[in-house]
């Protein structure tokens, strides 16, 4: 099956099911099939995405814009918040969305569970991922540190972002907390090192591809 004809597929199950929530009256199945419309509106999405950036120039023009505006090796990560619970010392995993504004907020989506108390002296050195031209991305813990007492919290980090959506950065500041709970909750980075016209370029173009996708699934 083609991914136009899997596109066509994932809107005739959306219809069916948004008939079927509008006529039933009990509120649990409304709300279990409306979960379930949203997952296939977003594996819909992922596949005309897909399709667009192998079909259609002007889409493909601004995706490789995008990624272009976002190309910088010398962006601070500046941590805004710190959580604490006394079974986690590190944050595993951050999600990151570039948000209206223009700047990259990451939040911790995943924590390191701990089993043992050395564990408790662990903290991260790096981080690294990937991005994609909507400025969303997942970055992992690549590098970690033992030390023999307490630990320590980064305060702020040094990245880049190549020209394959390559996200990373490295600890430059930390705090000593002696219990090792501690761990990184926010942190906030300028992609775009103060340029605005680069910011503002690549939120428009942002807009103009979920523009040209709504348009897309319109015409389905």
């Amino acid at each position: 099956m083609g991914d136009f004809d899997e596109i066509k597929l994932k809107e005739e199950m959306i219809l069916k099911l948004t008939q079927e929530m509008e006529k039933s009256l009990r509120e649990r199945k409304r709300k279990n099939i409306f979960a379930k419309i949203k997952q296939i509106e977003f594996e819909q999405e992922t596949l005309i995405m897909n399709y667009l950036e192998k079909n259609d120039e002007s889409y493909i023009k601004l995706v490789n814009e995008n990624f272009d505006l976002i190309i910088n090796d010398d962006i601070d990560f500046v941590v805004t918040n710190e959580g604490s619970s006394p079974f986690v010392s590190y944050a595993k995993e951050l999600y990151g969305e570039i948000h209206g504004n223009g700047f990259l907020y990451f939040t911790t989506k995943k924590t390191n569970f701990i089993n043992a108390s050395f564990q408790s002296n662990i903290y991260p050195l790096s981080y690294s991922g990937l991005i994609n031209y909507f400025g969303e991305t997942d970055v992992f813990a690549l590098k970690k540190k033992f030390i023999f007492f307490g630990s320590r919290v980064p305060q702020r980090y040094k990245g880049s972002i190549d020209e394959d959506g390559n996200v990373n950065f490295e600890t430059t500041e930390t705090f000593f907390e002696w219990d090792g709970h501690d761990f990184v909750n926010s942190i906030i980075a300028d992609p775009f090192s103060g340029k605005t016209g680069k910011r503002e370029k690549f939120i428009e173009n942002r807009i103009e591809l979920k523009n040209q996708i709504k348009l897309f699934r319109k015409k389905i």
